[in-house]
């Protein structure tokens, strides 16, 4: 159920995060793709830690009924969180893991049948 007006001041930005749709539209590999989701959900949880350390949710009437240690725990959570998916990514690769039609074609000397057969992929083979 979609709510036709906002109750509350971040509940839009929580409830449709936002993601970069450019790169369906760019001539990016699987294992590209890849990497650029990893980096939406980076994205998503500076986003949360922003709201919290934002000054119209620290000043907002709701303020004084929040759970302080719930509140400390939450901002230590997401940002212990944000260093290990920032850690984890610089040393994560989908390359190799992946695959598409390319890696086929560069190494593959296969008629244009075969290539046809090879290049329609399932998910099983992803």
């Amino acid at each position: 159920m979609r709510q036709s007006t906002s109750w509350y001041l971040f509940d839009h930005t929580i409830l449709y995060p936002s993601i970069s749709l450019l790169p369906a539209h760019l001539p990016y590999t699987l294992a590209q793709r890849a990497t650029l989701r990893v980096l939406d959900a980076i994205h998503t949880i500076e986003g949360l830690n922003g709201i919290l350390r934002d000054s119209r949710f620290i000043n907002s009437p709701y303020s004084n009924e929040r759970d302080p240690a719930a509140l400390d725990q939450t901002k230590k959570t997401l940002r212990g969180l944000l260093e290990q998916m920032k850690s984890s990514a610089e040393r994560l690769t989908f390359e190799g893991v992946f695959l598409g039609i390319e890696p086929f074609r560069q190494r593959d000397k296969s008629s244009p049948a075969e290539m046809e057969e090879k290049s329609i992929l399932n998910i099983d083979e992803l």
